[in-house]
């Protein structure tokens, strides 16, 4: 397939997390777009320039400009990509400064969580210690019934508070290691 300036224009690429910054790539497609146009203005001029020296030896110095200086693309993309790594240094340096920030929130929730355990443990244990009959007082089986119910599902409460911390926990520890994964495997 033939490329040509309004094909390069034209085509649109998908964006993904992994991916190149589309502003610069749009900008290098652009200066590309832009020295296939020189190249076509010379090719159109040298073609000129061929025909006219077939009708005769005086037209063809005449009709074609000198070239225009050309862009050294290896020294530009020598020079983006070394923005680039600078640009990702900061970017894992960045990943590596909340990753600490969220290990420090994982383990303040990990010390509630063990907080909330060590109160449901006490529950439980109150909940133990209820269910024998005090000497000092008698309880009806009605109260007894109610007072361990609602230390149990204050017991289950905090159990499910607890596995809900541990959870949150384990997410924010995965979600920042696949981060840091994924930043690594950018500049390997």
């Amino acid at each position: 397939m033939p490329i040509s300036i309004s094909i390069i224009e034209a085509k649109e690429f998908k964006i993904v997390r992994k991916g190149f910054d589309p502003q610069e790539v749009d900008l290098f497609l652009d200066e590309i777009c832009d020295h296939i146009d020189l190249l076509n203005r010379q090719i159109d001029a040298l073609q000129q320039r061929v025909a006219q020296a077939s009708q005769g030896p005086g037209y063809a110095r005449a009709a074609v400009p000198p070239p225009a200086a050309t862009v050294d693309y290896a020294a530009q993309a020598q020079n983006e990509l070394a923005q680039a790594r600078l640009k990702a240094r900061g970017l894992i340096e960045e990943a590596q400064q909340d990753a600490a920030q969220i290990r420090a929130e994982a383990e303040k929730l990990m010390e509630e969580a063990e907080q909330v355990r060590a109160q449901a443990e006490d529950a439980r244990q109150q909940a133990d210690r209820q269910k024998q009959p005090a000497q000092e007082e008698t309880w009806n089986s009605e109260e007894m019934q109610r007072e361990k119910e609602a230390l149990q599902d204050e017991i289950e409460m905090l159990r499910a508070a607890a596995r809900d911390y541990r959870q949150r926990f384990l997410r924010l520890v995965e979600d920042q290691q696949h981060v840091l994964n994924a930043e690594q495997e950018l500049f390997d």
